[in-house]
Parts: C-alpha cells; sequence; structure tokens
C-alpha cells in the first residue's frame, strides 16, 4: 500500500505544468527578485529606487513562505545598498539609512508573504 501512495505523488507532480511549479517555487523567486531589481535599479533614479524595488520585493513574496520572503528582501536590500549609496556596486553600509532600508523592505516582503498564504499552507 505505501508503494501505491508513493506512486500516486510522483505522479501527480509530474502532471503539475511547469509555470506553476516555477511560480511556487522559491529558488525562481530569488532569480527573479534578482533580475528585477537590477532592472529597477537601472532605470530609476534615486529617489525612486528604493521604492521600486520595495515594490518588487513585495510581487516576488506573494504566497510565498516567510523564510522565502525575508530572503527576496534581503535581495533587494543588497541592490539598493550597492548601487544607491555610490552608484559603483560596492556593498558599503552608509549606518542608520541603510538599516532603515532593510527594516522597510524586509517588512513589505514578510507583510506581504503573511498575508498572502502558500497554497496547501495552513
Amino acid at each position: 500500500m505505501s508503494q501505491t501512495v508513493h506512486l500516486q505523488r510522483e505522479s501527480s507532480t509530474r502532471d503539475v505544468p511547469l509555470v506553476r511549479r516555477l511560480r511556487s517555487d522559491a529558488g525562481a523567486r530569488l532569480f527573479a527578485a534578482y533580475w528585477a531589481c537590477l532592472v529597477v535599479v537601472d532605470l530609476t533614479g534615486d529617489s525612486l529606487t528604493v521604492a521600486g524595488v520595495a515594490l518588487v520585493v513585495a510581487v516576488c513574496s506573494v504566497r510565498q513562505r516567510v523564510r522565502t520572503a525575508v530572503a527576496v528582501g534581503v535581495t533587494g536590500w543588497l541592490f539598493v545598498t550597492g548601487f544607491l549609496g555610490d552608484r559603483h556596486g560596492e556593498l558599503v553600509v552608509h549606518g542608520w539609512p541603510d538599516a532603515v532600508r532593510l527594516a522597510l523592505l524586509v517588512t513589505a516582503a514578510t507583510a506581504t508573504a503573511c498575508s498572502t498564504h502558500p497554497r496547501g499552507a495552513r
């Protein structure tokens, strides 16, 4: 009987379309956040960078677990810290403003993840 259950689980995972699996996969969300943050940092001015990255972080945290959302928030913060201060891509922490940005991005990601529960999780 355990073999039957095991075979049913394998076949149900294979039947799920690739796009649906990628939407719920944490690695795919981190990948999307990485590249989207890079585009936002490249295209926006200094005044809109944090807001654009916060939007990307929130979108990439929809229906994710909290730990994935925190990782997405930290990824966004790394881009903001590396490109907002000196525009050279060096990770130089500038004190309280960077700590506030980290708190803002992680809070946005965590709030989004908590308000939109992942499918199958309670």
